[in-house]
């Protein structure tokens, strides 16, 4: 992961850019889950574009992170902060915000760095008048005020007795907070002393006044209302499954509180009434809800969960990339299309190579439930497997898709088979592999699409893990306590090959004769005349790892993945075995590869989704114009890293020696050298701006594209130029890198 640390007073942002998370050094980059795997426990919106969230991990032993998009999500920039997490946060605009959690922390220059204010912790709420003046509150009953912007914060015990939750100020003397235990506070006097309002003696999570007489005081099912300045309150009728951890209104009318088991509920009354919009059970629970604008709202939750509307509240699509917990399985139809597993019930999905991928409920399973295996047969049609956690004492699961993944149909619940693997061989047969309980199969066969599933297969101590099958279904093998064969269809099975030990985990075929199995302990063996002897080879694992799957793309080059972050790949058959490092993942425990060719696929594990793309970089590129000095002392230099290919490649711009400000890439059909700011415009024609512009890190600017987005085809050219700010440089403030000339193939 591209992040800082921050030990000591100040933390460098470094660009972590999610959704395409491009621009780590080598082939690797990580792709989901994007911001962030941990709780969102806050979100602070400064438009409908501009958001930036913070996480708290579990446990707590772990770096929390602040992460911030300027385009809805698109793109994410993250830093790693210290030990504790982060659990609130609040810009006031683009350039000062306020950060708490294991400690207390303010920036100046919208995020690229961070000063330390203090090391308090259990801080879960902030709230910023001005520049100058700013609340917290937190644990203990304590409340937090500063007037000299967060260099200096001075705390008030109120007499809540128990964890406040919220804070608001009106100005800079009046304001209110809520504690957990239902007490609803004021204060005349800056924050500098609390006398107790109310006590409503049920959970409040949230206080907000829309106006100097009426506010809103909202926690689980309590929805308290004043009109009279906090004198009296009134509380609201909600739907019965309410139960409320943030709220927030816009204005007078408009509101939406967000809450368990990702439960949304609107007014835009007044609060006369309260709509559901999403029940509780749609997914994980929500922390926060704040509006960007009149339209546009952001909720944040549990398991990376972002949301936003842009219909006030009536509607909800994520804006992270991927879900929380154990990537399983991975499934590819092409460079674009692509499936993995989930825990919570869910599994993620592609069409677009990565640079998003969508959360999707399976059906049948709960939030409890994994989803372990998973296989298309093509863009469309496919079926998942996996185990309820909950209700039903582990039953085995199984549902299918016929709209490339987007909804599921629940086909088969079981209470015999706890189901791991998946093999699709055409529209209407599939196989679900499993652990069995008791006597029970744990080989299910369906030929009719998933109306029948019936038993098959070996008879294996420990379940079947994985198999396949040739293209005309008859020759297959599987893998469980040893390696089995049919040439019959699955009317009959052997063992071909008795492992010596260790349990076999995958296997994979590159036909029928060529293929690998690996196992735990290290162990691979490889065949190369369909089954009839298997040699065992040495993939340079480290000792004690296990080789979790393996995808073999032809008779010479084959992946293998498995614990410790280990990732290797062959080009000779097996004969060699060369590791690559998969960046930020050196301690993961992957469990799944996929590769559509030699150079591009993914990985996963409990580090979630990693993509590389190897494709031969870019060799028709041809640097022109003239850079002037800047503030850095050198002139800004145009670079580039990945590939050119107009179809499925990713070109990663690069500018060196620019100052550490806002930046944005862009190009046109022409060339030029005509004076502008303080450099050359070395580009002409109809410009077409490379998202919105980000702040550079090092002297570093970077920017991924995918040529075809821009409907590139092979011979087409363009030209390319950074622009980046420059105050420090004097004169218009702003300066330019020279020019790169690019023709795409």
């Amino acid at each position: 992961m591209h992040t800082t640390q921050a030990p000591g007073r100040i933390a460098l942002v470094l660009l972590f850019a999610a959704v395409p998370a491009f621009g780590q050094a080598g082939p690797w980059v990580k792709q989901a889950p994007i911001p962030s795997a941990e709780s969102i426990m806050a979100v602070h919106p400064l438009s409908a574009t501009d958001i930036w969230c913070s996480a708290a991990p579990y446990p707590f032993s772990h770096n929390g992170h602040i992460a911030h998009t300027a385009d809805a999500g698109v793109d994410w920039d993250v830093t790693e902060l210290d030990i504790g997490g982060v659990s609130a946060v609040f810009f006031l605009d683009t350039q000062h915000g306020w950060t708490a959690g294991g400690a207390m922390r303010h920036t100046t220059d919208g995020g690229q760095t961070w000063v330390t204010d203090n090391t308090w912790g259990s801080i879960y709420d902030l709230f910023f008048l001005d520049t100058q003046h700013g609340w917290a509150c937190g644990n203990g009953a304590a409340a937090y005020y500063t007037t000299d912007g967060g260099l200096n914060w001075a705390g008030v015990v109120t007499p809540a007795g128990t964890t406040l939750s919220s804070i608001w100020f009106q100005d800079a003397l009046n304001g209110w907070t809520v504690a957990t235990g239902g007490q609803i506070m004021k204060s005349t006097d800056g924050g500098q002393s609390w006398t107790l309002s109310f006590d409503a003696g049920a959970y409040l999570s949230t206080v907000q006044f829309v106006s100097p007489l009426e506010g809103w005081a909202i926690g689980g099912s309590t929805f308290l209302h004043t009109t009279d300045g906090g004198l009296t309150w009134t509380p609201a009728t909600v739907p019965t499954t309410t139960w409320s951890h943030a709220a927030r209104f816009f204005d007078t009318q408009n509101g939406v509180s967000v809450g368990e088991a990702g439960s949304i509920v609107r007014t835009i009354d007044g609060g006369q009434t309260w709509t559901t919009v999403r029940p509780p059970g749609s997914g994980p629970l929500l922390w926060d809800v704040e509006y960007g604008d009149a339209q546009t709202i952001v909720c944040s939750g549990g398991a990376g969960v972002l949301l936003r509307s842009t219909d006030v509240g009536a509607t909800w699509s994520p804006i992270q990339s991927g879900a929380w917990g154990i990537v399983g399985n991975l499934d590819a139809h092409d460079s674009q299309r692509a499936w993995a597993t989930n825990q919570g019930g869910e599994i993620v999905r592609t069409t677009n190579g990565g640079r998003r991928w969508e959360r999707v409920r399976v059906t049948g399973f709960e939030m409890m439930a994994d989803v372990e295996g998973i296989d298309f047969i093509d863009a469309n049609t496919g079926w998942a497997v996996g185990n309820s956690g909950a209700a039903g004492g582990g039953e085995g699961r199984i549902a299918r898709s016929v709209d490339g993944g987007a909804t599921w149909m629940t086909q088969l619940i079981s209470s015999n088979t706890y189901f791991r693997g998946l093999l699709a061989l055409s529209p209407q047969r599939a196989i679900a592999l499993g652990v069995p309980s008791s006597s029970q199969s744990s080989y299910l066969e369906t030929t009719d699409g998933g109306t029948t599933w019936n038993p098959g297969g070996p008879q294996s101590t420990n379940g079947i893990r994985d198999a396949w099958f040739g293209s005309t279904g008859l020759k297959g093998w599987l893998v469980g306590d040893d390696i089995y064969h049919t040439a019959n269809g699955g009317a009959t099975w052997t063992v071909q090959y008795q492992s010596p030990g260790p349990l076999f985990a995958a296997m994979d075929f590159a036909d029928e004769n060529h293929g690998w199995a690996t196992g735990y302990g290290g162990f691979v063996v490889h065949t190369v005349d369909g089954g009839l002897n298997w040699s065992q080879q040495d993939v340079g694992a480290p000792a004690g790892t296990a080789i979790m799957d393996v995808t073999a793309i032809d008779a010479q080059n084959a992946w293998v993945t498995g614990w410790y972050g280990f990732v290797a790949t062959t080009t000779d058959g097996g004969a060699s075995w060369q590791r690559e490092d998969v960046p930020g993942a050196e301690s993961a425990d992957f469990e799944c590869i996929e590769f559509v060719n030699e150079e591009v696929g993914w990985v996963g594990g409990n580090y979630g989704i990693y993509y590389r793309d190897g494709t031969p970089p870019c060799e028709n590129t041809t640097s022109y114009c003239f850079a002037f000095p800047n503030s850095t002392g050198g002139a800004a230099l145009m670079g580039f890293s990945g590939s050119c290919n107009s179809s499925s490649g990713t070109l990663v711009l690069e500018a060196t020696s620019v100052p550490d400000t806002l930046y944005l890439f862009y190009f046109g059909p022409n060339q030029a050298e005509a004076p502008f700011g303080n450099g050359f415009r070395c580009v002409s024609g109809p410009l077409t701006r490379l998202g919105p512009p980000r702040p550079a890190s090092g002297g570093v600017a970077t920017r991924a594209m995918i040529p075809g987005d821009y409907g590139f085809t092979p011979g087409d050219a363009a030209n390319f130029q950074c622009w980046f700010r420059d105050p420090a440089g004097g004169g218009p403030g702003f300066n330019l890198s020279d020019g790169l000339h690019v023709v795409f193939d």
